[in-house]
């Protein structure tokens, strides 16, 4: 191809190519509503930030355990119970930078709280435990000693005539040692004719609902002597509904008499 040719051919491709460029746009009319502004997405939530509540009269136990961190001052906030109706908070500051707590300083931290919280209730239940034992400690002391002072011998049988009870009085006054009566029937303990006496009134107190005196003797060394006794049925409403109470008395103070 000519040169002359080849010259012509490349005026006429940017001749179409000035008409393509120089093409009119078009406007929209100017009547034409305009588009409503995009709104912006909602920022996301935080998923270890809970929401913001107004500081306003706060409840007397809080609802869940929550952790409040903060990224600026490199602290977290974590709170917990010490006791059944208060509250505290642990705080963990981290003086070097501030950091950002990844999940597992959070979980550390609420491990902490949580043995901080069971070591205090521990401590509490224990200081309570010392009070009542120390309490029941001289409730019994002042029992004995008023056990010591009576001259009476106080037992607790039960219906059939089992030794279930006996009062830490004067031990002279009990015809055996009261270990060795402890669990026993009157009649493998005392002889034929006044367990006979004893359970008679046993039955009758268990009957009527009142309480019934008795009068027997007993021989220690070869020495007798005489008890008056009262028999009466104890509280229905206590630990042994149908345990009885009795109270003997040697009615010849001199006489080293027992029961």
């Amino acid at each position: 191809m000519s040169k002359k040719k080849t010259n012509k051919r490349l005026e006429t491709l940017f001749e179409d190519v000035q008409k393509e460029e120089t093409k009119p746009v078009k406007r929209a009319p100017k009547n034409a509503g305009a588009l409503p502004p995009i709104k912006p997405p909602p920022p996301a939530r935080l998923r270890n930030s809970p929401p913001t509540k107004a500081a306003s009269t706060l409840s007397e136990e809080p609802l869940a355990m929550t952790t409040a961190v903060s990224n600026n001052s490199g602290a977290m906030s974590l709170a917990f119970r010490t006791d059944e109706k208060s509250w505290a908070t642990l705080r963990v500051i981290d003086e070097e930078s501030p950091r950002t707590w990844a999940m597992e300083d959070q979980m550390l931290v609420k491990q902490v709280a949580d043995q901080l919280s069971l070591a205090l209730e521990n401590a509490r239940l224990f200081e309570a435990t010392r009070k009542s034992e120390q309490a029941v400690a001289r409730s019994e002391s002042e029992l004995r000693a008023l056990f010591s002072a009576m001259s009476d011998v106080i037992i607790v049988n039960d219906r059939e005539g089992r030794y279930i009870r006996i009062a830490p009085t004067n031990p002279s006054r009990l015809f055996r040692p009261s270990d060795e009566m402890i669990g026993k029937k009157i009649e493998d303990v005392l002889p034929p004719a006044v367990a006979q006496t004893l359970m008679a009134a046993i039955h009758q107190a268990l009957e009527s609902n009142e309480t019934i005196k008795v009068e027997y003797p007993l021989v220690i060394n070869q020495k007798e002597y005489w008890f008056d006794g009262n028999v009466s049925k104890l509280n229905e409403n206590g630990p042994r509904p149908d345990g009885l109470r009795s109270t003997h008395r040697q009615t010849h103070p001199h006489d080293a008499g027992c029961h």
